[in-house]
């Protein structure tokens, strides 16, 4: 979570938050990871210029930010959810961190009868692996009426007023009631598909000077340390249409939301 003046930033994980944070950090004219004493100096300061929460917060949701930060418009980036599965498998954060992503799925010594060579996974059994799990918020295993992807859980959990009752109710006729426009926060959305514009289109709506932000445009990608071997692989490369269809649907509170994904999904 990025706390500037003017707005707050919700670091999406696998969607281009890297690069926003540190834009945005260059904005500021401030490091991305500032010391101790430059984030006492800015805490001091009462209203902080820039302040990059990182000590559990990298991550944050909505909920998490300050009272005093509140009512600030609040930033934030989304992507694909068939290209973000991607991203996911080939950071390898679940094959670095196995035992902890076998705890997840709720029945770790099926998960290793079913696939003994794990955790070498290929893509189609890590999402077999991943949309047997049962949904959890907050550690909280969430048994719900219908069958969530963990991306929307993500999603509810980091955007959502009370997101483990959200989840607990979703169904079809709440997504077709619009209900949900009530319990999600007011967030601004940047597509990574289109990071660089919406990014610079945002602060300059903000009025960000043209000088100020106008690197934007032409700043190279950022990636984070174990960005994976991916190496330009479209995402639809690693998808069966029975895979896809799958993703599709544990996923359709998010194509609900973001219609614009079945465009090019």
């Amino acid at each position: 979570m990025v706390i500037t003046d003017k707005f707050v930033y919700i670091h999406n994980p696998k969607t281009g938050g890297t690069f926003v944070t540190t834009a945005i950090s260059r904005v500021y004219d401030m490091p991305v990871r500032p010391s101790l004493w430059q984030r006492l100096r800015v805490r001091l300061a009462g209203k902080p210029a820039y302040l990059n929460l990182r000590d559990g917060l990298k991550h944050g949701s909505c909920e998490q930010i300050p009272p005093e930060h509140q009512q600030k418009p609040i930033l934030s980036t989304i992507r694909n959810p068939f290209d973000c599965l991607v991203s996911n498998y080939e950071f390898r954060h679940w094959r670095r961190h196995a035992e902890e992503f076998l705890e997840s799925t709720g029945d770790s010594e099926g998960t290793k009868r079913r696939y003994p060579h794990f955790p070498d996974l290929s893509f189609a059994e890590y999402c077999a692996v991943l949309y047997s799990s049962p949904p959890s918020i907050a550690n909280q295993q969430v048994l719900s009426g219908e069958s969530v992807g963990p991306h929307t859980h993500d999603f509810i959990q980091r955007f959502f007023r009370s997101p483990a009752r959200v989840v607990s109710t979703l169904s079809a006729e709440y997504l077709a009631s619009n209900r949900h426009r009530e319990d999600m926060y007011p967030v601004q959305f940047l597509h990574t598909e289109n990071l660089r514009q919406e990014l610079h289109d945002f602060l300059a709506r903000l009025g960000f000077a043209p000088e100020k932000i106008g690197f934007i445009l032409h700043a190279e990608k950022v990636f984070p340390k174990h960005s994976g071997e991916r190496q330009g692989r479209p995402w639809a490369e690693y998808y069966t249409p029975e895979l896809k269809a799958l993703v599709r649907d544990r996923e359709r509170f998010l194509f609900k939301l973001f219609p614009e994904f079945d465009a090019i999904g």
